[in-house]
């Protein structure tokens, strides 16, 4: 049983594809959803569609018989959050593509291991049903930043007022029980992914390899590989942070500066005045501009004193810059 189950229900397809990075941005788009429809609390919801009312549509009936809310906040936010819980769910079953990695660089599936106690996993594609031999690591980074982001919103979820998870079951369980019961066991995923991030994923340069691979016929991992790319620095340094703040553990963060570190030996350009998005480039990308942006004013604050004022004498003029044209914008 699951916090899902008493929301929605769901099939299993045995031809299923299943992305890591969608499932990512699922999670994530949902529980952005969760934030506007929190039952609790008045939101923008509440100005829009949350006042809108089944008896301005239906006329020939009396308005005392439809006068209910066309769509009520409580039952959409445990719909949305029981969506986005199914996610969550999803990763414990027979399908599941969550390796745990020993030791000896076997991986063992989360669905299919006795002993679920691991310091590193890692997750995978799933293509026509079958899981996929190599995982992009800023895919892996991205889930584990929206795992942070569903943790903080479930926190919160515990204040809802909706009936449907509210109320016990025959073995008088709640679905809010169960949310706060789950919240411990997608903290230890937390960590075991940024184990994976901080350690499986970084080359003898300190950087970031995009693609991680096991070989299928010994399920024994072949590590990290391909070019450095300045993006996939950025979303491990932030997914890092995330990591950091979940589960209060500064090694998460020292790893961050780490590769901030091994990232400006790298990819800085002084006649640029900035990053370039690989070591051979010597034009600057505006992808990379708000990538490092974004990663470097999330890690300023822990930067040692030197270390941050040189990041402020590169990022003001782009910050800067950026506000003076969102200002002029229409």
């Amino acid at each position: 049983e699951n916090v899902v189950s008493s929301v929605v229900g769901s099939g299993r397809s045995t031809q299923m594809h299943v992305s890591v990075g969608g499932q990512a941005e699922l999670l994530r788009g949902l529980t952005l959803m969760a934030y506007q429809l929190r039952d609790w609390q008045r939101t923008k919801y509440d100005r829009h569609l949350g006042s809108t009312n089944l008896a301005d549509y239906i006329s020939d009936l009396p308005k005392e018989a439809v006068d209910q809310q066309l769509f009520p906040k409580d039952l959409m936010f445990a719909a949305t959050l029981g969506s986005a819980a199914n996610i969550m769910q999803n990763l414990t079953k027979a399908s599941s593509a969550v390796a745990l990695i020993g030791v000896d660089g076997k991986l063992q599936w989360f669905s299919e291991s006795a002993s679920q106690q691991t310091a590193l996993a890692v997750i995978f594609d799933v293509v026509d049903g079958k899981r996929a031999t190599e995982t992009k690591v800023a895919d892996v980074a991205r889930f584990l930043s929206s795992v942070v982001e569903f943790l903080k919103m479930s926190e919160q979820a515990l204040n809802t007022r909706a009936a449907i998870l509210r109320e016990r079951d025959a073995q008088g369980v709640r679905p809010v029980d169960q949310l706060r019961e789950a919240q411990g066991d997608l903290k230890l995923l937390v960590m075991a992914l940024a184990n994976f991030l901080s350690s499986e994923t970084i080359g003898a340069d300190g950087l970031v390899r995009p693609l991680y691979s096991y070989d299928a016929k010994t399920e024994t991992v072949s590590g990290a590989s391909g070019v450095p790319d300045i993006h996939d620095q950025t979303v491990v340094i932030r997914a890092l942070l995330d990591a950091a703040d979940t589960v209060s553990a500064n090694i998460y963060r020292t790893s961050a500066i780490d590769l901030f570190s091994a990232m400006n030996a790298r990819f800085y350009r002084p006649e640029l005045g900035f990053y370039t998005r690989s070591e051979d480039s010597k034009e600057l990308d505006l992808a990379a501009v708000s990538s490092v942006l974004v990663a470097g004013e999330r890690l300023a604050p822990y930067l040692a004193k030197e270390r941050a004022t040189e990041w402020s004498a590169v990022s003001k003029p782009w910050l800067n810059a950026l506000r003076d044209a969102a200002e002029k914008l229409p």
